[in-house]
């Protein structure tokens, strides 16, 4: 997925989608039952579809909505049984888990290889697998979600070689060890090298913001989880109402902002006001697009010059799309995942926290809620997450009695 995903980002969707349907198949004969989210991933998961169900039932007024809704929220129910399958499989058993890491962070590496060499030289392994001419233009965006997924990958592949250096050495901590240090650095300083070279501002922003803020709470990994927490509940339930103060702090700030910046206030300014329009149904699903654009607001604004295909801000997308039940179903999801962390390994948490915030930076800036590749990204580090919490010795299915003494 992640070589794939470099010279066909397309190919996300259906990439990951195998492994989804390979993993729950495997679970279901492996295990003897289907695998099932977390309660609150399902209450989540049955109030974005009861929601778009009644939405189709009484006619929703955006008919592609309704036809958009109906080819995502399948795929959205997919990535979530996966997860649930991800600590029930053969994988999540020490050995093939440790193989598994390792080929991930082999790949990670290439990957990010391959990406460096993409941005210094102009792209010539895209085109010669293309077949693009010497003098045809390649866009260093086209490798923006493929820098966005090793910023989220490196997560789960660090969290995974602490806990093995960990177990490795018993009681000793794994911050004494060299070895385990110098490959953190060496996979941190590749993914860091990757977003100083690529176009990705909100990849890069979000890689130096969460390791940051996982350095200073990782002695209180407690608080930063309930600050992350608490600050995601917040934003997705009155983010809107920043949409005008937010340009006016930043603009005392003595700070060259990008334009890219201003760009998404005009956006989120925008969206805020459609909210007020419709703040308890919303527009429909994936339907911001479907907002209309004043004409006084376009000539007031600099950057903005139509409805763009979403507001760059995963918060104010469920909002002005689902309305309340979109806030909802998103305060869902994060106490979901982050009941995940607070039960998940100790170890891990630091490093799921980091992938959190990286995940929630990018989400509050960058890409569509609704964007397959986007989606394939989160759920395969996701995944990769559960694979660690799996217990060191995962249940095996029971055998059927072989007497009749065992079957009384």
């Amino acid at each position: 997925m992640l070589v794939v995903g470099l010279y066909a980002r397309h190919s996300m969707v259906p990439s990951f989608a195998l492994i989804a349907v390979a993993l729950i198949v495997h679970v279901r004969w492996h295990r003897g039952h289907w695998p099932v989210p977390s309660p609150l991933v399902l209450a989540a998961l049955l109030l974005l579809t009861g929601w778009l169900t009644i939405r189709t039932l009484i006619g929703e007024s955006c008919y592609r909505c309704a036809a958009a809704g109906w080819q995502m929220v399948p795929f959205i129910w997919l990535l979530a049984a996966a997860v649930a399958a991800a600590p029930l499989s053969i994988f999540a058993e020490p050995e093939l888990r440790r193989q598994l890491f390792i080929w991930t962070a082999m790949v990670t590496m290439l990957t990010a290889g391959l990406l460096a060499v993409e941005l210094l030289f102009d792209a010539p392994v895209y085109r010669f697998v293309a077949g693009r001419p010497a003098d045809a233009i390649v866009g260093p965006a086209r490798y923006n979600r493929t820098a966005a997924l090793l910023t989220l990958i490196i997560w789960p592949c660090a969290a995974w070689y602490v806990m093995a250096a960990k177990q490795a050495k018993g009681d000793r901590s794994w911050r004494s060890n060299r070895q385990v240090l110098a490959l953190l650095l060496l996979g941190f300083a590749a993914v860091a090298a990757v977003n100083a070279l690529s176009d990705s501002e909100t990849s890069a922003a979000g890689f130096i913001l969460a390791l940051l803020f996982t350095i200073a709470c990782y002695r209180i990994i407690g608080l930063g989880l309930l600050f992350v927490t608490a600050a995601a509940v917040a934003l997705l339930l009155g983010f809107q109402h920043l949409a005008d103060i937010l340009p006016a702090v930043l603009a005392e700030w003595p700070v060259a902002w990008p334009d890219s910046l201003w760009h998404r206030f005009e956006i989120w300014r925008h969206t805020a006001a459609a909210i007020a329009e419709r703040p308890w149904q919303g527009w429909g699903f994936d339907g911001y697009r479907e907002v209309p654009f004043a004409s006084a607001d376009r000539e007031a604004a600099r950057f903005m010059f139509e409805t763009p295909t979403h507001p760059h801000n995963a918060g104010l997308q469920l909002r002005v799309e689902l309305g309340l039940a979109g806030s909802l179903f998103g305060v869902l999801v994060v106490l979901a995942v982050a009941r995940a962390i607070w039960v998940g390994p100790v170890a891990a948490r630091p490093w799921a926290l980091g992938a959190v915030v990286t995940a929630a930076i990018i989400a509050e800036l960058a890409y569509g809620l609704w964007q397959g590749s986007w989606l394939a990204m989160l759920g395969l580090v996701m995944v990769l997450h559960g694979l660690l919490a799996a217990p060191a010795t995962p249940p095996t299915p029971p055998t059927p009695p072989t007497n009749v003494a065992d079957r009384s």
